[in-house]
């Protein structure tokens, strides 16, 4: 359990890097801020989409939790 939690806490801190809107390499300052700083795991929407394969008619939705600039 431990172990998942420390994963789950790996990913949202990929999301805040990937998402700081810097194309820059970030400062010590902005590696520190971003170690103290919490993700906001809150920030989500959903996605649906429709499309046909061959005469198939097949409806997606998922979760997008984080999109780059």
């Amino acid at each position: 359990m431990e172990r998942h939690l420390l994963n789950t806490y790996w990913g949202y801190k990929f999301e805040q890097l990937v998402t700081n809107g810097s194309v820059q390499r970030p400062s010590m300052q902005q590696k520190q801020r971003d170690i103290v700083s919490p993700v906001n795991s809150n920030e989500a929407y959903c996605s649906v989409l429709r499309t046909k394969f061959g005469d198939h008619s097949i409806v997606l939705g998922a979760e997008v939790d984080c999109t780059g600039t």
